[in-house]
């Protein structure tokens, strides 16, 4: 049997190629009597039905294969509703973060699989004809007897290295132990059975990333943007990770951290390993929001104390910060934004607050916010979902949003401009009319460009 995977981004957004369609891809291509491809919308969607018809024409797909997460799920419903109209009998095969928290299998799709599909997969092709409308799956144990993954199965990954700065995402370890209430791990570790949080050997892990590196410098891969949540938990893993790619690996790399698990151990491994960046979720300047509204657990002490090590080792810091939290008033947010310039990371994100998560949308009517409209926000980059508590509008967040950027951005922006005089200009118009082209979202050409174009990937 054929399975078609379809990757239905309609947000113009393009920060990563979907890992999880290619795992499952790889696995169903080289672990099974079955074949699956990829139909990426990412750089069509001006014209995707067409695209997308022209695809199954040539595929001939016995299904259809979905990754969902929240953030795109409107458009896979969109998909979803086309593909069943154009192609009916052709069943609708559909899994993911968001398939996992689910109450109810939605009627665009004719099998929801919850947990992790790489082993019910093959079987769920091999009887189409009766597959089930639900099924769920514990958490695979051991990561490290999948394939590597086959990112020649995405038509466009040269786009996605052009436009992201040659970062590839991979991913050594699954899940998160922690419980961030804006976060959906601990939904989904309460939904499936087994452990949520898993880690791959490290030396296995390595081995993949130099077969990427050998298999994609060619086709403009040179920088590997580790995407575990909680990178840094162990520190022994950290320092066999480290000691391995040092010898085995030639690329800089990044990864995400949590502040309390960067002690001066883990940092100076990295920095010896090649990490350019660390990516940290600073979340808030208010230490009881940070911590009894975010559950972050991680104090100011700590917060510095991490930041001040990784300025020391050399590695650039991207610090992320959620405004608009519910119960946020002007007073917390300014310190959000105090708290951003004391720090001085090289990049400062500022996130706005999506209630994704019951948790969420539980303290938003605690605070005394409430949800604006009723759209399934597909970003966390642009616009305000809530007014967060009566002492702060959604438009005041907004507002606070700019000033932020302004204030952290605006004296990268102009150093940046100053080095690279005439040629910045040149390149962004270049960067913004290839993506134009391409159907990609004027917002986020502007906003990747001053983070992966050039030099800036590694800053």
């Amino acid at each position: 049997m054929r399975i078609a995977f379809i990757n239905a981004n309609l947000s113009g957004d393009f920060s990563a190629a979907d890992i999880a369609l290619t795992v499952l891809a790889t696995q169903v291509n080289e672990r099974s009597r079955h074949s699956a491809s990829i139909c990426d919308l990412t750089f069509h969607r001006q014209n995707w039905q067409e695209h997308l018809r022209r695809y199954v024409l040539a595929a001939r797909p016995d299904a259809f294969g979905l990754s969902l997460n929240n953030l795109h799920l409107s458009y896979a419903e969109v998909v979803a509703r086309y593909l069943h109209q154009n192609h009916p009998g052709v069943p609708i095969i559909a899994g993911g973060h968001e398939a996992s928290v689910m109450e109810n299998r939605p009627d665009w799709i004719d099998c929801l699989v919850r947990g992790d599909g790489e082993e019910v997969l093959p079987e769920l092709l091999d009887h189409l004809n009766r597959l089930p409308p639900e099924i769920c799956q514990p958490f695979r144990s051991d990561l490290d007897t999948l394939g590597v993954p086959d990112w020649t199965l995405w038509a466009d990954l040269r786009s996605y290295f052009y436009f992201l700065g040659g970062m590839l995402y991979v991913l050594g370890s699954r899940g998160c132990p922690h419980r961030c209430s804006f976060c959906t791990a601990p939904e989904i570790q309460r939904k499936v059975e087994g452990s949520y949080f898993r880690q791959r050997d490290p030396v296995s892990f390595v081995k993949e990333l130099a077969v990427q590196e050998h298999r994609h410098t060619v086709d403009g891969l040179r920088f590997f943007q580790i995407f575990d949540p909680v990178f840094t938990i162990d520190a022994d893993w950290v320092d066999t990770f480290c000691a391995c790619y040092r010898t085995q690996c030639h690329l800089p790399f990044s990864v995400f951290a949590r502040l309390d698990q960067l002690d001066e151990r883990r940092v100076k491994a990295l920095a010896r390993a090649g990490c350019k960046i660390i990516r940290v979720g600073i979340e808030h300047g208010d230490e009881r929001i940070r911590n009894e509204v975010l559950e972050k657990n991680v104090s100011d002490t700590q917060v510095k104390e991490a930041v001040a090590l990784c300025h020391q080792a050399g590695i650039n810091l991207t610090g992320y910060y959620i405004l608009g939290v519910p119960g946020e008033t002007h007073r917390t947010i300014r310190k959000t934004i105090s708290l951003s310039r004391e720090l001085a990371c090289a990049r400062s994100v500022f996130f706005v607050y999506k209630p994704f998560t019951k948790a969420g949308l539980a303290q938003v009517a605690r605070f005394g916010g409430h949800v604006i409209g009723g759209v399934q926000p597909d970003n966390i980059t642009f616009g305000v979902a809530i007014q967060p508590s009566p002492h702060l509008s959604a438009k005041q967040v907004e507002w606070y949003q700019r000033w932020a950027y302004l204030l952290t951005f605006g004296p990268r922006w102009v150093k940046t401009v100053r080095r690279d005089g005439w040629r910045y200009f040149w390149e962004l118009g270049w960067y913004v009319a290839r993506g134009l082209r391409r159907g990609l979202s004027l917002r986020y050409l502007f906003t990747y460009f001053q983070v992966y174009a050039g030099r800036n990937v590694y800053e």
